[in-house]
């Protein structure tokens, strides 16, 4: 009788022990953006080269980027990411590819049906990113949100082009860019006390 009262014991802890890691919500890196307007966790940029599971935008049919180099075993994004320094997180040429994408279609060079609504508020505004992340089908994800459209996330992968042998990146392509079903609740105002409260997010 012990013996059986012992085993059912055991049981019921390991039934707990498993309902209550299920339970513990995926700890994501957050930022006042784009996971509003009760988060008090501060942006803090990707410092590792592994795609984030949550990241899962598809702006075109494309095939995961998973070409490694044999002799090491690393992967394209370990060349993108893996010597990044934080402050790199805030300020690459990602972001300027991204900001010249924006450029030239106010200026008719690229055509993207899905921003026309926008066009007046995004004509001579400046943006702020709000996530930045690897992509795993090479490259970069990355939401942006604009001064003159504070409520309105937008979402981007940027790829990059690698040259394995010299270990460089070789070009960058911003593909389209999109309106996210997610809202911040954030005004102007809230945008731009960000900034002054943390400089390292820079406009764009």
């Amino acid at each position: 009788m012990k013996k059986h009262t012992v085993n059912w014991l055991f049981t019921g802890v390991i039934v707990v022990l498993g309902i209550t890691i299920l339970c513990i919500p995926y700890n994501r890196k957050a930022n006042p953006i784009t996971n509003p307007p009760n988060d008090t966790i501060l942006y803090t940029p990707v410092t590792e080269a592994q795609p984030n599971p949550i990241d899962t935008i598809v702006l075109q049919d494309e095939e995961a980027d998973t070409t490694t180099i044999s002799s090491t075993s690393r992967s394209l994004n370990d060349i993108r990411f893996e010597n990044w320094t934080e402050e790199d997180w805030y300020d690459n040429d990602y972001f300027r590819a991204l900001s010249t994408y924006i450029d030239d279609w106010l200026e008719g060079k690229v055509d993207n049906k899905e921003l026309e609504p926008y066009k007046s508020a995004l004509k001579g505004s400046k943006f702020i990113i709000g996530d930045a992340s690897p992509a795993i089908f090479g490259g970069m994800f990355v939401s942006i949100v604009f001064l003159n459209a504070p409520n309105v996330i937008f979402e981007t992968h940027i790829y990059s082009g690698v040259d394995e042998d010299t270990e460089e990146i070789t070009d960058y392509e911003v593909r389209g860019l999109r309106v996210s079903d997610r809202e911040t609740g954030w005004t102007k105002e809230d945008l731009l006390t960000l900034l002054k409260e943390h400089p390292e997010n820079k406009l764009w």
